[in-house]
């Protein structure tokens, strides 16, 4: 019995000599896939800097950490033996803007997730305008200003170079023509529908036109000139 607990003892030292040794530490950290986010602070909030041991870093733990960064949608973390750890991103794509007032925007994903604050509108995307200010980003919008979002990734392209922004309104959702006019959506239903009419209608009368161009119902649009 003595030597069987001298074993214990010598194999419990010999366990613990090993797994302190920094034979185990997190030599290298390989990150993938992120052009938004710095390396540094993905091994910061993941807490895998080099020299930590690789024991402690637990890949689903890490990359729940990893994934409240601002652009990190998914991330993907795994212990390569003996000391490397291998973090894969997937990077949110920008859907949007929110204006800030007094000025500046919010740049946001599809979800509503807040990525960064711009100075103006991106090319290619368009402004959810006459909503709350949004919150930081990491942050994510909801209600009214997140289906203003999803209104806004919506427009297809060849109607959005046509629009000023989204906006909210008590009866649902509006479209700025630029050039003035107003459209008038309602809600978020059968919105694929409301989105042909509009450029059906944009593409045979000229914007200067057109006063309030009303979608609620999209088989029969109703249009106000000027």
């Amino acid at each position: 019995m003595v030597l069987v607990f001298v074993g214990l003892m010598v194999l419990g030292v010999t366990v613990g000599a090993v797994t302190q040794s920094p034979l185990l530490d997190v030599d290298r950290v390989d990150i993938e896939g992120s052009s938004h986010t710095g390396g540094e602070a993905i091994r910061r909030v993941g807490r895998v800097e080099p020299g930590r041991l690789m024991l402690d870093v637990h890949p689903g733990p890490t990359a729940r950490a990893i994934e409240a960064l601002p652009w990190v949608e998914r991330a993907r973390v795994v212990r390569d033996w003996p000391g490397t750890v291998r973090v894969v991103i997937t990077e949110r794509a920008p859907a949007a803007v929110i204006a800030r007032p007094p000025g500046g925007y919010a740049l946001v994903d599809a979800d509503g997730r807040v990525l960064r604050s711009v100075p103006t509108v991106p090319a290619g995307l368009l402004a959810v305008r006459n909503v709350r200010n949004p919150g930081p980003p990491g942050t994510t919008v909801t209600g009214k200003v997140r289906a203003a979002v999803a209104v806004a990734a919506a427009v297809p392209t060849g109607l959005r170079d046509r629009i000023e922004g989204v906006g909210v309104a008590t009866d649902g959702f509006h479209l700025g023509i630029r050039g003035g006019g107003v459209v008038r959506l309602g809600g978020t239903d059968q919105l694929g529908a409301k989105l042909r009419a509009v450029l059906t209608v944009l593409t045979r009368v000229p914007a200067r036109d057109l006063a309030i161009l009303d979608v609620r119902v999209p088989r029969a649009p109703v249009l106000t000139r000027r």
